[in-house]
């Protein structure tokens, strides 16, 4: 679909029908997980609340970019280990293929409201945007569950594109509760310029940046420790404290957080 596509026109009453509809579902969990193509990821330990990825091989950018080196695709997590064995492969691309499903949007609102009301989502922790319709969907998502905090990291600028056309004709709002973080795609980029005022940004190995994430210093018990402590520690010592914590920082779901930097792994 383009930005001229007249089905645009009706977002806001396309957004009434949705929320309408997921209060009013009759969708069960299994039912949510099987539209969906698994459902919802539990995360990890480390980092607050639920999340929901596709396959790291259908990025429109970023299987560009993985070709490419010195950019932050070409050493992806999501495009080794574990994810390149061919079950997992598949169950990812399960979940790409998933998004045409005309109940999807439904199903992982549904989801969404039972298992990370009240506590922090993240989006694409694998791949990322496949197309307009695909975030407007995000969009829907968020608004119908408005106690969950979500954010979006992407690297999808055309389609940041296209959807500020709609929010500059007044058929979109970004929802309150969304961080959309446009992704820059190079070690030690600095963050995208000229955006639309409601995204942010992220940047790895950014030399000028602020500040840093600190969950590479955050132990299991949510301290963050110094730099010269971290490099002083032998590595069972590292192994025993279990860094890599998000511990109460949630800057990454902050709007009021321009920036993210994140060291490259």
């Amino acid at each position: 679909m383009t930005t001229t596509d007249t089905s645009f026109l009706n977002f806001p009453l396309r957004l009434s029908l949705f929320i309408e509809a997921v209060n009013n579902s009759t969708l069960n969990v299994k039912t949510c997980k099987a539209i969906t193509g698994g459902g919802l990821g539990k995360g990890n330990t480390k980092m607050p609340g639920r999340t929901y990825g596709i396959s790291a091989w259908r990025c429109i950018t970023g299987s560009k970019l993985a070709e490419i080196a010195g950019s932050v695709c070409s050493i992806c997590y999501a495009r080794k280990g574990n994810y390149r064995f061919r079950n997992v492969k598949d169950a990812f691309l399960v979940r790409a293929d998933s998004l045409v499903h005309p109940l999807w949007a439904e199903a992982m609102a549904v989801q969404i409201r039972r298992y990370s009301s009240d506590e922090e989502f993240r989006w694409q922790d694998t791949g990322d945007l496949q197309s307009l319709e695909h975030l407007l969907m995000i969009i829907m998502i968020a608004e119908a569950t408005p106690s969950t905090d979500h954010w979006l990291p992407t690297r999808e600028i055309t389609i940041i594109r296209q959807l500020e056309k709609l929010v500059v004709a007044g058929q979109v709002t970004i929802p309150s509760n969304l961080c959309i973080r446009v992704s820059s795609h190079f070690n030690g980029q600095k963050p995208w310029r000229r955006l639309p005022e409601w995204c942010n940004t992220s940047t790895v190995d950014w030399e000028d940046a602020p500040d840093t994430c600190e969950a590479p210093r955050t132990d299991k018990n949510a301290r963050v420790h110094t730099v010269e402590d971290f490099k002083a520690y032998t590595p069972q010592e590292k192994k025993d404290l279990d860094f890599g914590h998000c511990g109460d920082c949630r800057k990454c779901w902050d709007k009021d957080v321009n920036n993210t930097n994140y060291d490259s792994h």
